[in-house]
């Protein structure tokens, strides 16, 4: 490890976004922990595959380094391993990137709780044990970074995806007050609010459009949705997009929040991408809270059970 090199932790660096997160961030400089459970095809594969696919950019790309990580985010046990590991063997996390996460589509009634229980568990209570694990350690350095993943669909809903929106709004609100919280620490807090891009992703999701007594209620209406999307949706075509969204939150020295990429516009309609900064700057003045900011304070590492 090079004297002073920044760490960084990136979840569900196997596929999609969080490996050209991984790669991006490693080209930066970073010496990167990709965490990731292993799921498709088993851990020691995909590890390979990760290590590869960055070694073969050539030397030019080769200014920091990728270290697989297994880690399962929906289980607390195996997060607080594995930042007690990072934390063991680098002495250090600077940047953690949320990228960990799956899909769920289908109508509410034939959603079963159950699934929306297992959703929840790594989209939302994944987001939240990396960030209770890792801000005592960013705060007793006395700054780092915490990226997490948002969805167009958590700001404005489409049709049959009311789980998975439901945990993207929920990443959004616990981001939201977490930049608050820990803006006196030094750390910064932002939101990627990526739309639909053609990633490994799409493998991942799962549909409840069969499996409920339900579904041929709702047949018809899915036909049409589905006949509209393929008229006027379809995949953003480079996923590389996020990835230069994501290093330009982890890059910047502003406290920008919110950062949307590849939107369909004429869909979703005017967001001020600004609208929470604004707010939260009416907030820190209407509490008097402007000008706190805190000395770095001793850490245990670990998620809290």
């Amino acid at each position: 490890m090079v004297a002073d090199q920044q760490v960084a932790i990136v979840t569900g660096a196997s596929s999609g976004f969080g490996r050209l997160i991984t790669y991006a961030l490693a080209a930066d400089g970073y010496r990167v922990v990709g965490a990731f459970r292993g799921s498709h095809g088993g851990f020691d594969s995909q590890a390979e595959h990760l290590v590869d696919g960055f070694t073969a950019g050539g030397p030019e790309h080769l200014a920091g380094s990728v270290e697989p990580l297994r880690m399962d985010v929906s289980d607390v046990a195996s997060v607080s391993r594995g930042i007690q590991d990072i934390h063991h063997r680098t002495g250090r996390i600077d940047v953690l990137v949320n990228a960990a996460g799956y899909g769920l589509l289908g109508p509410m009634e034939c959603t079963p709780i159950a699934e929306t229980t297992r959703l929840y568990q790594t989209n939302v209570f994944g987001t939240m044990m990396l960030c209770q694990a890792i801000a005592p350690l960013m705060r007793a350095r006395g700054g780092g970074t915490i990226v997490n993943m948002g969805s167009d669909v958590g700001v404005r809903p489409n049709l049959f995806q009311s789980s998975y929106a439901a945990t993207k709004f929920a990443v959004d609100g616990f981001s939201q007050v977490l930049r608050l919280e820990l803006a006196p620490f030094g750390i910064k807090v932002a939101l990627v609010v990526p739309g639909w891009y053609a990633t490994e992703f799409g493998n991942s999701v799962v549909s409840t459009f069969t499996t409920s007594p339900y579904a041929e209620i709702y047949a018809e209406l899915a036909a049409a949705w589905e006949i509209g999307v393929a008229a006027v949706e379809g995949p953003n075509p480079d996923p590389h997009e996020v990835m230069e969204s994501v290093m330009a939150a982890v890059r910047s020295k502003a406290q920008h929040y919110r950062y949307i990429v590849g939107w369909n516009s004429d869909r979703i309609g005017d967001i001020d991408e600004a609208e929470v900064e604004h707010y939260q700057n009416r907030l820190r003045a209407y509490y008097r809270l402007d000008d706190l900011r805190f000395a770095p304070a001793a850490a245990e590492t670990g998620a809290r059970r």
